[in-house]
């Protein structure tokens, strides 16, 4: 299973081969004669008429320009580092501002959390077969995996900032939705129609009135050591609350049993809302792939000079990252700190402040060289 993944790379590098060097990097090494041809293959005018291939001239031109501009510039500066000299101007300034900042609100706006987590929010849902929480979370990965061909068809038709901004609009309603689910399946969560009489049941687990409150149990002691935390033994409309042990069991459940009506649930309710968040889910992944999965990778690639794309590029990787693993290691104890609601609500405010930075501080780049997105920037247009 693990060798699998090696397919999609190999076929990456064997894609290598059609890949054109950067015009800009083919300048640095004094191959303008290569470097024309590039930019003929990337603007689609080889073999055209002269006109069209004299647009390619001036194109070639500004980049030899720059380019030489760009080297006495870091000649007067001297050896420094080069993310020191980028934060000395205004604009690369801004452009780190820019490509940090989205790779941050990308892992920020919670899609880490959908991708390695979509089995465990499914069966949070209330979706008890283990078998149906994994085709399930597999119908959403496959949303993540179609939508990214919407995002290829429109992002050099529509620009990147209205594919940002229509890609957070429905990031935040589909986390809208998904705290709302949630919500709603705890105000309606399985009452504990009868507690459990029997005396090694823990207090934590015999008090609770509530399948939601019950599963949420995690005592710290108990009379018993192998008593880790509660379950919902629960047959049709009825259900109580009782101790689980450290190995997922409890004597107190009848649901061990094949034939039983019994089933013990440890870390979901049944519920009938469970199409709430799975409809969540996949409008969240359809609104997030084809915007906020490629553009800020994509925006990273266009914004920075060349003599520091490597370093602004760099610090961008290291900030999404960093913010992947930040929200990987806490969504669990989020649900448990904020609820399950709660975190999709945290979520839902900082895809909207993401919405806000878009609007306020990333230029349209579309069908823009470098020259004219550093002038944008400069200028803060």
């Amino acid at each position: 299973m693990l060798g699998l993944a090696g397919l999609p790379a190999l076929l990456q590098i064997l894609c290598f081969a059609w890949l054109p060097e950067s015009p800009r990097w083919l300048v640095a090494r004094e191959r303008l004669g290569a470097a024309r041809t590039v930019l003929e293959r990337l603007r689609g005018v080889a073999g055209s008429s002269d006109a069209e291939s004299d647009v390619v001239d001036v194109e070639l031109k500004e980049i030899v320009a720059k380019h030489r501009e760009e080297m006495r510039v870091m000649a007067d500066r001297g050896p420094r580092p080069i993310l020191l000299q980028m934060l000395e101007q205004p604009w690369t300034r801004r452009a780190l501002l820019i490509g940090c900042g989205l790779q941050a609100f990308q892992q920020l706006s919670g899609i880490n959390t959908v991708m390695y987590y979509s089995a465990s929010i499914v069966k949070m849902a209330g979706v008890r077969d283990d078998a149906m929480a994994v085709w399930l979370s597999a119908a959403t990965a496959g949303t993540n995996f179609f939508a990214c061909f919407i995002g290829l068809s429109l992002v050099e038709r529509i620009g990147r900032r209205p594919l940002l901004i229509g890609s957070l609009c429905g990031v935040i309603a589909s986390l809208a939705v998904l705290a709302v689910g949630f919500q709603i399946i705890r105000d309606n969560s399985m009452p504990v129609a009868f507690p459990s009489p029997l005396q090694n049941n823990t207090r934590q687990c015999f008090v609770q009135s509530t399948c939601d409150s019950c599963i949420s149990q995690h005592p710290t002691s108990s009379k018993l050591d192998s008593i880790v935390s509660c379950g919902f033994c629960y047959s049709g409309s009825n259900g109580t609350c009782v101790s689980v042990s450290r190995s997922g069991n409890s004597s107190l459940c009848p649901a061990t049993s094949q034939t039983s009506s019994w089933f013990l649930a440890k870390d979901f309710c049944p519920t009938p809302y469970a199409w709430i968040v799975l409809t969540g889910l996949i409008t969240y992944l359809a609104f997030f792939s084809p915007g906020m999965a490629p553009v800020p990778w994509l925006i990273n690639s266009e914004i920075y000079p060349l003599w520091g794309r490597s370093a602004g590029s760099g610090l961008a990787t290291c900030v999404n990252w960093t913010c992947n693993l930040l929200v990987s290691l806490t969504f669990l104890s989020l649900t448990e700190l904020l609820t399950k609601h709660g975190t999709y609500w945290l979520f839902a405010s900082l895809a909207t402040l993401a919405l806000l930075f878009v609007i306020k501080f990333v230029p349209e780049t579309k069908g823009k060289s470098l020259e004219e997105i550093e002038f944008m920037l400069e200028n803060n247009i």
